[in-house]
């Protein structure tokens, strides 16, 4: 074997090795990360007493199967809530609306939970109420 082959040899089995470790550096010990994925889009600063008060928010399922959703919306001494299905990698934009019966500065809290979430993810806004 001349000098020239064992160059082709060796640089071959080089390539062989780095070909291998990568295959094994990005297949393995990789465990995808389950998530949910929740965020106000739209949401008020002020209102009126009275007045329908709108805004939205966001679920997004990243738990890698399909999934009923709980939430629930709390503000002045009030609630509601309501149950969304969303399957795996998509979202769902949920609209809702609520009324104040005073005027001030009020927290509104939202809470989503599924089976996988030990503890609801909170959002949550604040809203100044004028007469």
């Amino acid at each position: 074997m001349d000098f020239e082959e064992r160059v082709i040899l060796i640089l071959a089995i080089a390539l062989i090795i780095v070909v291998i470790t990568f295959m094994y550096i990005f297949n393995s010990g990789r465990n995808p990360e389950f998530f949910t994925e929740v965020y106000l889009q739209k949401y008020p600063e002020n209102a009126k007493v009275t007045e329908n008060v709108e805004f939205e928010f966001v679920i997004g399922n990243y738990e890698g199967t399909d999934l009923n959703y709980n939430y629930s919306i709390k503000w002045e001494n009030k609630n509601k809530g309501g149950i969304v299905f969303i399957k795996n990698r998509e979202k769902k934009e949920i609209k809702e609306e609520i009324k104040f019966d005073k005027s001030g500065s009020f927290r509104v809290e939202i809470a989503v939970k599924n089976k996988k979430t030990e503890k609801p993810m909170l959002l949550w806004f604040w809203v100044d109420v004028k007469q």
